[in-house]
């Protein structure tokens, strides 16, 4: 990468391919006029710095991560160690990438011609990815071409691999920083980061997401869904989907400029609940272009006074709740799970006794965050019978995010759900009763579901009055029954025996859920 800074503060990544970078001190060293470096301390709130040369904060460095360098005068860091590769290239968006790849004499003397080249691997940030669109390495000659876009902006290690005739392979690292061509965005914000919509826009929350352009330019601001992808260690690859534009590249003179985000979809109706990034683009009448928000900068975030504790089946006072380890979800027990985030974050919840998540990936607030946890985990599996062991991830959550939330002013139509009993066996006739209580008159639509992924309506939307309700489930699903065998039903039937989640929603005038509330039933043959 390179760093040219006349003002002294860079932000660098240590490089995923230099493992050998273990200590503050060797990373200011290998920068050229380098004397201090930095991190963020995030359970601190502050930042701790190396000044090269002492023994003073010798913090540790791990690659892929992100520090603060101060340089004294204008540098360049070839990041690939030993100065044997040199490939290190920056432009705009727009620009192009061309040229071969050089081998060293020694390299030449130890292969036999004819070389072969290809490209092996792409990282983007800290994760390998697919090629990005127009990006070749031509087999022969070796010589590496791209013209990126402006969805390309970030940095980039391309991993090069050259071939001899007998076999024999050499990597070669190639550098990429692809970054606007002009600062034509500063002073971003927004209002709020935490919204709840409505279709009805009078009566639904906003945010107002305010910018500076330094000078004209045609500006357009994107909304994307976004979400963590997290693997079976708890860690997480930010991913990304557009939704809808918001500012239609209207042309914008220089100074203070504001546009308004509802939480709606193009269609006008409020977004599911989750996160959503907002993007902004400026393009000036001579072809100059700056891009804000793209690019997805994580860490972690500390967590404090976490709690755990079991619920009784309502209507037991949840607020009473005593830390317990024995839960059983199966009889309507929950979790209610508390902590305190410094900054709003990714969280997700977990633990080495169970198969999935309790919580997976949810944007949070800053400040005491409360889950209510009914015991089926993220694979659709019910997790009971076990010693609770609850382990708190949290990720950043992007500076430029807002999160819609759900409007939670009649969460509680629907109450005490629970099912009587909760093992069963439809194929000797037994049922189980879902007993659920109506807070005020409602319609009412009663879904099942599996760890297999079917979903079945077993009853319909139907006028209820408020107090307590009975459904009788005997197995029955649309097309069949549960039992004997998965061609008596549809798509996702269990095998020998599964769990089933019950879920009873209350629905709005327009078929929306607006309250909702689930229990556990085992099936067995």
């Amino acid at each position: 990468l390179i760093t040219t800074n006349t003002t002294n503060i860079n932000a660098v990544a240590a490089p995923l391919s230099r493992s050998d970078i273990t200590k503050a001190e060797q990373l200011c060293a290998e920068i050229p006029n380098c004397d201090t470096v930095w991190f963020w301390d995030v359970e601190r709130q502050g930042y701790v710095g190396h000044p090269k040369g002492t023994q003073i904060n010798n913090f540790p460095i791990t690659p892929g991560h992100s520090y603060f360098v101060n340089v004294t005068h204008d540098s360049t860091w070839n990041q690939s160690g030993g100065g044997e590769i040199d490939y290190v290239y920056a432009l705009a968006p727009g620009g192009q990438l061309a040229f071969s790849m050089r081998l060293t004499q020694q390299m030449l003397a130890d292969m036999q011609l004819p070389l072969a080249y290809s490209l092996k691997r792409v990282i983007r940030g800290d994760q390998q990815i697919e090629p990005p669109e127009g990006l070749t390495v031509d087999a022969v000659t070796g010589r590496v071409t791209w013209t990126p876009a402006v969805a390309h902006v970030g940095e980039y290690v391309l991993e090069v691999e050259i071939a001899d005739a007998d076999g024999h392979a050499a990597t070669e690292m190639v550098y990429v920083s692809v970054a606007p061509d002009a600062q034509l965005i500063s002073n971003v914000s927004a209002s709020d980061n935490f919204i709840t919509p409505a279709a009805e826009p009078a009566a639904g929350e906003t945010v107002t997401i305010s910018y500076t352009l330094s000078e004209a330019a045609a500006v357009t601001v994107d909304i994307y869904r976004a979400w963590m992808r997290i693997n079976e260690w708890g860690d997480g690859g930010f991913q990304r989907e557009f939704l809808r534009t918001i500012a239609p590249g209207a042309n914008q003179a220089a100074g203070a400029h504001m546009v308004t985000f509802n939480g709606l979809d193009a269609g006008g109706q409020p977004l599911e609940p989750g996160a959503c990034i907002y993007v902004i683009r400026a393009l000036t009448a001579d072809g100059r272009q700056d891009i804000y928000g793209l690019e997805y900068v994580g860490g972690g975030v500390s967590i404090a006074n976490t709690s755990v504790a079991v619920i009784e089946p309502e209507p037991a006072n949840e607020a009473a709740a005593e830390p317990d380890t024995d839960f059983d979800p199966y009889v309507g027990e929950r979790v209610r799970i508390q902590y305190n985030l410094y900054q709003p974050a990714w969280v997700t919840i977990g633990g080495p006794s169970m198969r999935g998540f309790a919580i997976e990936a949810a944007p949070r607030s800053q400040g005491i965050n409360t889950e209510i946890w009914d015991g089926r985990n993220t694979t659709g599996e019910v997790v009971g019978g076990v010693i609770l062991d609850l382990r708190i991830k949290a990720e950043l959550l992007p500076e430029n995010a807002i999160v819609v939330q759900a409007d939670t002013s009649r969460a509680g139509v629907v109450a005490a759900v629970t099912a009587e009993p909760y093992v069963m066996s439809p194929a000797y006739g037994e049922v189980s009763l879902i007993q659920y209580t109506l807070a005020q008159n409602a319609t009412v639509a009663i879904a099942v579901g599996n760890s297999r992924g079917g979903q079945w309506t077993v009853l319909e939307p139907t006028a209820q009055t408020a107090g307590a309700h009975t459904f009788r489930w005997d197995g029955a699903v649309p097309g069949g029954m549960i039992w004997p065998s998965s061609e008596n039903a549809t798509a996702g039937a269990a095998g020998p025996q599964d769990d089933y989640t019950i879920t009873v929603k209350a629905l709005d005038e327009n078929g929306r859920t607006i309250s909702s509330r689930r229990t556990n039933v085992h099936a067995y043959r």
